[in-house]
């Protein structure tokens, strides 16, 4: 199950507002803030034409209050942590790859319209 911790006022937000479409689209069930303090998968894509705006694959992690902390490769946090908006989250790693990769692939089917669209404009 993948789950978001929304704030329409933040930036977590936009992620939210864009990607719930995507998940809607694909069958992908998902829940808004149900998600609570502790050890959860987190990722995160999202890109328009200017700029990356959110790119995290997925990984472990964990809640504190209103911020996410990754898990260093020896098991402690990181120090420095994102906050929890602006992520999506998921019970299990494999939810969370699959996810991730239905955000990737929206992305690519975007890519490839636009270089259609664009191809056809040229001029023999």
């Amino acid at each position: 199950m993948i789950h978001y911790k929304i704030d329409k006022y933040t930036i977590g937000g936009a992620l939210q507002y864009y990607t719930h479409k995507i998940f809607e689209e694909a069958g992908l069930q998902y829940r808004e803030d149900e998600i609570k303090d502790g050890d959860v998968f987190a990722f995160a894509y999202l890109e328009d034409e200017r700029a990356t705006n959110f790119f995290c694959k997925p990984v472990k992690g964990r809640i504190v209050d209103f911020m996410f902390y990754e898990y260093k490769k020896n098991g402690e946090l990181k120090k420095n942590g994102v906050s929890c908006y602006a992520r999506i989250y998921a019970d299990t790693y494999e939810d969370a790859v699959k996810g991730f990769n239905i955000l990737i692939q929206n992305r690519l089917k975007r890519l490839k319209e636009e270089i259609n669209r664009v191809e056809n404009l040229l001029i023999a």
